[in-house]
């Protein structure tokens, strides 16, 4: 049974959900966050002022998202729009790795584990894009894994919250 799981059902799970996640670069805001990067790294520093408006020159622009935007311009950069696919696969996988795992340790059966996950990342395989929110699932997997191995051990690595918040607001 724990070889059926381990060794079939739990990697054809994350296979399918990568393979799910592999999709052509369709949200514009994608070149918006690569251009975006590359004017932070350029300039190195965060820009005031929105500089694609030419609507409303000169708008103020609190940018929350400085971080993805840098993450997004270091891989087109360095591997192009099949490195940003194959990144974003990634970590919308890692991230159902992860709530698969805080779901092992609520004691969820694998059995029940695997259509749960695999329904959530069917319905979300739309909203999944080279874009900042991905990083949402995957700070929220982490952070509900924390907080469970600090439910089920007394103790834990509860510091690394505010890290993650921190990393979380800036991506």
């Amino acid at each position: 049974n724990k070889l059926i799981e381990n060794w079939v059902l739990l990697p054809s799970l994350f296979l399918f959900i990568f393979i799910l996640n592999i999709t052509k670069v369709y949200e514009p805001d994608t070149f918006w966050q690569i251009k975006a990067g590359e004017i932070i790294l350029k300039d190195l520093s965060l820009p005031f002022y929105e500089p694609f408006s030419f609507t409303i020159p000169q708008n103020l622009w609190n940018n929350t998202e400085w971080l993805s935007e840098l993450y997004s311009y270091f891989i087109y950069s360095l591997f192009g729009f099949s490195g940003l696919i194959l990144a974003k696969a990634f970590i919308v996988t890692l991230a159902y790795v992860i709530l698969f795992r805080v779901l092992s340790a609520r004691g969820v059966s694998v059995y029940l584990a695997y259509p749960l996950i695999s329904c959530a990342a069917l319905i979300s395989m739309f909203r999944f894009t080279e874009r900042p929110h991905i990083f949402t699932l995957l700070f929220l997997a982490i952070f509900l894994l924390i907080l469970e191995q600090f439910r089920l051990k007394g103790k834990g690595k509860l510091y690394l919250l505010p890290i993650f918040m921190v990393a979380w607001a800036n991506f």
